[in-house]
């Protein structure tokens, strides 16, 4: 079975510089860019080495790029770093899939190249432990498979008070809890607060934090559930519907998902928009449909606004979005937001 390190576990090898080529994948994005630095600055003496630092890119690149990239020898220095980024694996077809995946084969003939593959979770699938994706199992032949899953509440709690401590300022477990409930888990966001806490409790010469300075400096900060965006479809909120695929493409969400959350609330309105031509109310139209009663009531608070030419040019769009996330080379989230500004 394939050794699946953590977080903690790779920060461990980097401290004792273990180099290899690795597999970055999972959720929590903030500690797989922390992770980056760190491989960086362990594998090149210079941060700013450009000629042992090669980056690739899905969206520029060359099929010969990574080949190249693995064989070339390093420039006055001992090993180079090659990053992989934006490729989207789970949904490559078969040709293109074993291209892509012979580009490894490279790796055992050149010690000298230190490489990683950083994924979001739309990009790789690895399947669980117990049962790997087909993916994993190839990709784990040659890479080192490193798992960034989002921290417990405890941990996060005490990578809080860890971060004030080193600022020299004491905080209670409570208070570091307190600001979770505020700016939600984002490790992101919750960096972001620190630091504006960190300069507020200086300015006012304060080494403790306490609730009113959580109160005072940080914003409550929205957090997106798994139907908030069909929800603000529903409502026509173009506004919130923007900021929660802002929020999706941060956190790495499958556009796919999304745009069926969006398609999906305008086929909800065609199915209801016939039965209301036809005189049906709402808690019959929730029985025919076996949709939630709520949900059909407040659909059909909305149909005298929504006619069927509207609905249907929704659908249509939708239709449009969906051949450009699975047929070009667009950004998928950029679609899903023009495809907000022309429905809503």
């Amino acid at each position: 079975m394939t050794q699946v390190l953590s977080y903690r576990d790779f920060t461990a090898r980097m401290k004792k510089s273990q180099i290899g080529n690795f597999l970055f994948y999972g959720e929590e994005a903030y500690t797989k860019v922390h992770s980056l630095k760190k491989l960086r600055s362990t594998v090149l003496a210079n941060e700013n080495d450009t000629f042992n630092h090669i980056k690739i890119d899905a969206c520029d690149e060359i099929e010969a790029d990574i080949d190249n990239a693995i064989e070339a020898l390093p420039v006055f220095a001992d090993r180079k770093l090659v990053e992989l980024h934006g490729f989207d694996i789970a949904h490559m077809k078969a040709r293109e899939y074993d291209a892509f995946l012979s580009h490894f084969d490279l790796l055992a003939n050149n010690p000298e190249t230190c490489l990683v593959l950083v994924t979001t979770p739309f990009e790789f699938d690895p399947g669980t432990a117990k049962k790997p994706s087909k993916q994993f199992s190839d990709l784990t032949r040659f890479l080192t498979p490193v798992e960034f899953s989002h921290e417990s509440r405890t941990s996060l709690e005490k990578w809080i008070c860890a971060h004030f401590s080193a600022e020299h300022i004491n905080v209670h477990s409570t208070y570091a809890s307190m600001l979770i409930d505020r700016v939600g888990a984002d490790m992101f966001v919750l960096s972001g607060e620190i630091e504006k806490l960190c300069a507020y409790l200086r300015e006012n010469k304060k080494d403790v934090l306490t609730k009113a300075d959580i109160e005072t400096v940080c914003c409550r900060n929205t957090v997106f559930d798994t139907f908030d965006l069909s929800n603000a479809v529903g409502d026509g909120d173009r506004a919130k519907a923007l900021a929660i695929i802002k929020d999706a493409e941060k956190r790495g969400e499958a556009p796919e998902k999304l745009l069926s959350q969006i398609s999906g609330v305008f086929c909800d309105f065609m199915k209801l928009r016939v039965l209301f031509d036809a005189g049906e109310s709402s808690k019959s139209a929730s029985l025919a449909l076996k949709m939630n009663e709520y949900r059909t009531k407040l659909y059909y608070s909305k149909l005298a606004k929504l006619s069927f030419e509207k609905i249907a040019r929704g659908i249509k769009l939708c239709n449009e979005a969906d051949v450009k996330i699975k047929c070009t080379g667009l950004d998928k989230y950029v679609v899903l937001s023009r495809l907000i500004t022309e429905v809503l």
